[in-house]
């Protein structure tokens, strides 16, 4: 639900039909596009004026920690030259 960096909070999931607004779906890594189409024409079925936005939990979670892959790349780099300037 949020960064691991925040700490765990109280959470109350519940079901109302009026405020459903996401949907997870779990899909085999076998045609995904067909299966995200199926999903998106089943939506606008049963919600015409929507609109259908999907993303993918994989790359979201690259998104919250695309900071830390930086700063560890650039803690790689570092230790990679200091040792030159110190020889």
């Amino acid at each position: 639900m949020e960064s691991l960096h925040n700490p765990i909070s109280p959470v109350l999931i519940t079901c109302r039909p009026e405020w459903t607004w996401l949907i997870c779906c779990r899909l085999s890594g076998n045609d995904v596009q067909k299966h995200t189409q199926k999903i998106e024409s089943s939506c606008h079925q049963v919600a015409p004026g929507f609109i259908f936005d999907f993303n993918f939990q994989d790359k979201e979670c690259g998104r919250l920690y695309r900071s830390e892959d930086r700063f560890g790349t650039l803690v790689q780099m570092v230790c990679r030259v200091l040792p030159i300037f110190i020889s």
